[in-house]
């Protein structure tokens, strides 16, 4: 019988038991060209990424700068002025950010 990897990850965030402990993993975590199928066959499961929105910026560009270090910095040009944010590269394609965009709050 083939499990139904959905339905017992849903169960269980839900609170309830499921039939089996179900075990996921992203898939970026999966190394290129490794096969798959052993792993699922042994119950893990594949959690695809993906977007549920989309970020629109009509009056902001965005120019992303690589440093010599390895660090990406991030410029948005804004109709009000410009935000730069320095980020490095983590673990599994991840951003870290070093620098944040806004570096003083103002108190009104």
């Amino acid at each position: 019988m083939r499990r139904n990897f959905r339905a017992e990850t849903a169960t269980a965030l839900s609170g309830e038991r499921p039939a089996h402990l179900p075990c996921t993993i992203y898939e970026g975590l999966i190394p290129a060209g490794a096969d798959f199928s052993l792993l699922r066959e042994r119950g893990l499961a594949l959690c695809a990424e993906g977007s549920v929105h989309e970020v629109v910026t009509p009056n902001v560009m965005v120019r992303t700068f690589v440093e010599p270090d390895g660090t990406a910095r991030r410029v948005r040009e804004t109709p009000v002025g410009n935000l730069t944010s320095l980020h490095r590269h983590g673990g599994y394609g991840a951003l870290a950010f070093v620098e944040h965009p806004i570096k003083v709050i103002v108190p009104p």
